[in-house]
């Protein structure tokens, strides 16, 4: 069999094993979404800061969901509240004006959606500014707040130009008149608020540290008070009461390098009897089809931008046993703030001639899955068993990682803390063929393998 087809299959059996395990039965509006690159979920506890639980909160929640695909993978250009900046630019706010006045508004809507993505880069480069000279000893007693307007001048002019832009996009939309135009102005003013807030705003924009949480979660363990963090920024509210009370319970039974108690089969041939429509995705044009990320990859250079195959040309399912281990799988909400747009298709009847696909269904999330305890036990045979050994090696001498079902692991690195690409760990017995996959005490406790969301229509 080919290794795409293998990827194929071992995924479609993978997806179905979660999709039962959690008793996900789509409807006609949600869908259930898996991540090609597993995200660690954050620390929570009453000792942790709220900071570092909103940060993953945040980069988990947001995450772009397609209804047209099964798989998403985590990124800071494509997210859920973008989606809506996205959607909002191609609404038709129904004004029957002149073309000078569409073509104004219409350009500073441009300008402030451009304005926002540059802020949100240059905040980036300097909470990474910000972090190096604190670790240097040179912020004093700063907090990134109190030391950005002085040392980062390129993000300070770009919250100006957001602010200019902002005015200028508010001023256009109320030249438009339309039925519908103070709404929208509303609901641009909460999604630009939520994206460039330096402050808290209740539903609207929290707090979120841009440390590292393994700090935080050893200082737990060790049942001290985690101090307030220094780094911290302000990101589009998400909501999940159900998450911190899980978490905290889950670090309290940490696995210690030891596999979980319960077992779950994952065979390829399982797959071949999967459809692929039972998760939930539609289209609005054509059939669907996926494309379907290498179910084991490796990144020899120790980055997620250059993963490579194993050389599986030639694939015998009889050759590969996969058990995937664990303590437990369960899914708990999650809701946007208040800057969401609770019924696109109520506020806003019409889009934009043209408006494409994105616009017409967005996908808001509604539950994570998450996996306490999250392993694997793999055992390759004859050839394949050879050819992995090799490239399993290779791999530990360059410093890289394996990635399965998009969990990245360190082949046999230490199981008490994780590094910054990886969450897992794992040891290889080459008499044997076993690969044996547990996770780190600090990056294990809850990993998010799946999104579940509800499909909205815009038309």
């Amino acid at each position: 069999m080919s290794a795409v087809a293998s990827d194929k299959f071992f995924w479609l059996a993978y997806c179905k094993a979660v999709q039962q395990l959690i008793g996900n039965k789509p409807g006609k509006d949600s869908a259930i979404f898996f991540a090609t690159k597993a995200q660690k979920g954050p620390p929570a506890s009453a000792l942790i800061p709220a900071e570092y639980t909103n940060n993953g909160l945040y980069q988990i929640g947001d995450n772009l969901l397609s209804a047209d695909n099964m798989f998403y993978i985590p990124s800071a250009q494509n997210s859920y509240i973008r989606s809506l900046q996205n959607y909002l630019s191609y609404v038709d706010v129904e004004a029957d004006q002149s073309e000078a006045v569409v073509t104004k508004y219409l350009m500073t809507q441009k300008v402030l959606n451009s304005a926002i993505e540059v802020a949100a880069a240059e905040q980036d480069k300097a909470v990474a500014q910000f972090e190096k000279n604190k670790n240097l000893g040179l912020t004093g007693d700063y907090t990134f707040a109190q030391w950005y307007p002085q040392h980062a001048p390129a993000y300070t002019n770009a919250l100006l130009e957001v602010n200019a832009a902002a005015g200028e996009n508010k001023a256009a939309i109320g030249d438009m008149n339309g039925p519908v135009a103070a709404q929208y102005s509303q609901d641009r003013d909460k999604i630009t608020q939520a994206l460039t807030s330096l402050t808290a705003v209740p539903g609207i924009a929290m707090g979120a540290c841009a440390d590292s949480p393994a700090t935080a979660v050893e200082i737990a363990q060790n049942k001290g008070q985690v101090p307030p963090p220094k780094s911290v920024r302000y990101v589009p509210t998400y909501m999940s009461a159900d998450y911190t009370k899980t978490v905290k319970d889950w670090m309290n039974q940490l696995s210690h390098g030891k596999p979980g108690k319960n077992i779950q089969s994952i065979k390829m041939s399982n797959g071949r009897n999967v459809d692929e429509s039972e998760f939930g995705q539609e289209t609005l044009e054509g059939d669907l089809s996926f494309s379907y990320a290498p179910w084991l990859s490796f990144a020899a250079s120790g980055s997620s931008d250059h993963e490579s195959q194993l050389d599986k040309t030639d694939i015998n399912e009889n050759d590969i046993e996969i058990a995937m281990t664990y303590d437990d799988i369960k899914t708990v909400p999650i809701s946007p703030g208040d800057w969401n747009i609770g019924d696109p298709k109520s506020s806003y009847p019409k889009l934009k001639e043209g408006a494409p696909i994105t616009a017409k269904i967005l996908v808001a999330p509604t539950q994570l899955v998450l996996a306490k305890n999250l392993g694997y036990t793999i055992k390759f045979k004859n050839n394949l068993k050879t050819t992995f050994g090799k490239t399993v090696k290779d791999t530990k001498q360059v410093g890289g990682y394996v990635r399965i079902f998009g969990i990245p692991i360190s082949v046999d690195g230490n199981y008490k803390k994780s590094s910054q690409q990886t969450s897992h760990v794992a040891t290889w017995d080459e008499t044997s063929g076993e690969f044996v996959v547990v996770p780190t005490d600090d990056g294990g406790f809850a990993t998010v393998i799946a999104i579940q969301g509800d499909k909205i229509h815009t038309i």
